[in-house]
């Protein structure tokens, strides 16, 4: 039983077994998100901006551990077409103000079929989502956001498309 159990939670929660794929999808529509009072939210104010989706939950310590770095990356990339958000399948009862406590200012938002809709494998899982809504990266794990080469990638990303 304790073999299942941590086996299970390896599974759930991958931390450092990055994975770099350029899939194509068009899935803007498919994040259906609602705010911390249950409100839907629109995406369309960042229809032609690229996207920097992070998949994360409370209890997933790389997930929190790779949470700033993630900030930072946000405030690297300054005033470059891309807007970032957390999305969890925890209730806004379970979040309530986890991101504030940690001192994270990025947007967080609910989805509880995020793991079905968008078949992840553990958290965290970072998608970053073209414009057009096809997804140019794909991240599975935790991995350092504010390193150079990752600064770049984001760039390079952006420029390309």
């Amino acid at each position: 039983m304790v073999f299942v159990l941590l086996l299970s939670s390896l599974l759930a929660c991958s931390a450092g077994s990055s994975v770099e794929t350029a899939e194509s999808s068009s899935i803007r529509d498919e994040l259906t998100l609602t705010d911390g009072q249950g409100k839907s939210v629109s995406l369309e104010d960042s229809a032609d901006k690229y996207l920097l989706v992070n998949f994360w939950a409370t209890w997933c310590r790389p997930c929190i551990a790779e949470l700033p770095s993630i900030t930072a990356l946000r405030d690297s990339l300054g005033n470059e077409p891309i807007e970032f958000i957390l999305v969890t399948n925890e209730s806004p009862e379970q979040t309530g103000n986890f991101l504030q406590d940690k001192g994270i200012n990025i947007p967080g938002y609910h989805m509880p079929d995020a793991v079905d809709k968008f078949q992840l494998v553990g958290f965290p899982t970072t998608l970053v989502i073209s414009p057009e809504g096809e997804i140019v990266l794909k991240i599975e794990g935790a991995i350092e956001w504010n390193d150079a080469s990752n600064v770049n990638r984001i760039r390079r990303l952006m420029s390309e498309g």
